[in-house]
């Protein structure tokens, strides 16, 4: 009995964890959208150390590893 109450807690902690790695995946895939299409003027305008590329290579890596927690969370 003890074993089988042991497997449903491990379990329900493995699908816990896959379902945060699938929500944090589609997070950053959305946030990058919202955030490219309201908030590069604000940023322009009050943040202007921060260049073009930099804010272009922040959106890409945030995207790519969207992307990547989705696909892991999908093989676990």
């Amino acid at each position: 009995m003890k074993r089988i109450i042991n497997e449903t807690i491990r379990n329900s902690i493995i699908n816990i964890a896959v379902l945060l790695t699938l929500m944090l995946g589609i997070e950053n895939i959305l946030y990058e959208y919202y955030y490219r299409i309201h908030v590069i003027s604000y940023i322009s305008k009050y943040f202007y150390f921060f260049s073009p590329e930099t804010l272009v290579l922040h959106r890409t890596i945030s995207v790519i590893t969207g992307f990547v927690l989705i696909f892991t969370s999908y093989r676990l």
